[in-house]
């Protein structure tokens, strides 16, 4: 069976005895990104290799179906930035003798080589990077496109720049497309094309330059089956979609760069602008002012306050990475509830006729009747 990957789009072909193990090398095969440095989720869960005994986790040990989707994530930084000595490495902030610069702004921010390789895996290589030109992450110039392929091109694994070139066509997408606008890739197995459709316009199949394939863009079938839900629905499937997807991350407020927090406090550090933000409300630094006030206990009552860590919360009790996990469960929801208050009674025949629940491990009742009690100052960002 075919499960789509979010992050990079594409499909993995996996069976229900396919381990975790393998569906990361299949992930690395695809994105370059090693499997340690991967944190896969499903239905808001993180996905382990192996069960408390040991025993290797499988594709059916999660209970995926053909078409679910799993989520790529970046692992966002904790804490503080620390005070800065010139010159020195954006990305771990150490000295960086001039002979270990690989990269450099005309500001002259530098990037040192062992930190290079990780800055395109997390900026460049990725399928939703959001420049055609990364800026430094310090002073937000845009790098000499010249300078930048040079340094990609001469790395260890050469696939980085064959994906980065690859997935230009990819950014071209997301910089031309408007509000109105959504970007929707050919459904085919390993294909790459993509086209732009106009939301209120919506265009119900996709025929592939590159396939030749024509399939309907939302159930992804070919065009001679029916497909009278499809078009009824389509808008209210996509919008679904999204909720999930923006529900399984948190954006930051700067650059919009995606990932999920790990143990460390919600005091976050963007490993792409370095603005640092509360996880749970999204203010900034600027908007803040003093994290060490911002974080305090009576988060609950006081809107100005938000938790110093996710598990301080009653509901999310037990440990931090389990938190991290129902925080995002509870985003899911909101998410959906949103997307149901604006499309109503769309949204609800959607949800049923495409299956969304599988995806979102909610049932429609479930989404309908359920209440997130976390605290008022949880933000969500709808496109």
């Amino acid at each position: 069976m075919l499960v789509k990957l979010e992050g990079p789009e594409c499909f993995l072909n996996v069976t229900n005895a396919t381990t975790i193990k393998q569906l990361r090398d299949m992930v690395h095969k695809v994105t370059d990104i090693e499997p340690k440095q991967q944190r896969l989720t499903f239905q808001s869960r993180e996905i382990k290799d192996e069960e408390e005994d040991g025993k290797d986790c499988t594709v059916g040990s999660y209970g995926m179906a053909p078409l679910n989707r799993i989520y790529l994530l970046l692992r966002l930084i904790g804490g503080m930035t620390q005070e800065k000595k010139n010159p020195q490495c954006l990305i771990c902030l150490k000295e960086t003798p001039t002979l270990n610069v690989k990269l450099s702004c005309v500001q002259s921010h530098v990037i040192c080589e062992g930190c290079f390789s990780d800055f395109v895996d997390a900026v460049i290589v990725p399928a939703y990077i959001h420049s055609l030109d990364p800026e430094c992450p310090e002073c937000k110039l845009k790098y000499t496109t010249e300078k930048l392929e040079s340094a990609i091109s001469v790395l260890p694994k050469e696939k980085r720049y064959e994906i980065y070139k690859k997935n230009l066509y990819y950014t071209i997408s997301y910089q031309s497309i408007h509000t109105d606008e959504v970007r929707v890739p050919c459904p085919t197995a390993k294909c790459e094309y993509v086209e732009i459709h106009t939301k209120t316009k919506s265009m119900d199949y996709i025929t592939c330059k590159l396939c030749k394939a024509k399939t309907c863009v939302y159930c992804r079938q070919s065009d001679s089956a029916n497909h009278s839900d499809c078009t009824k629905y389509g808008y209210a499937r996509l919008s679904l979609e999204e909720a999930i997807a923006e529900g399984n991350v948190r954006r930051c407020p700067k650059c919009r760069s995606a990932g999920v927090k790990g143990e460390r406090c919600n005091h976050i550090t963007c490993r792409v602008c370095n603005c640092e933000y509360c996880y749970v409300c999204l203010k900034t630094k600027t908007e803040v002012g003093d994290f060490s006030q911002h974080r305090n206990s009576d988060f609950a009552t006081n809107t100005a306050h938000c938790p110093c860590y996710l598990h301080n919360i009653d509901r999310y009790s037990g440990g931090e990475e389990a938190a991290v996990q129902k925080f995002h469960r509870d985003l899911v929801l909101l998410y959906l509830q949103a997307v149901f208050r604006k499309h109503d009674e769309a949204a609800r025949s959607a949800y049923t006729r495409f299956d969304i629940g599988s995806n979102s491990g909610y049932k429609l009742a479930g989404v309908l009747s359920s209440k997130v009690t976390t605290i008022p100052q949880v933000k969500l960002i709808m496109n």
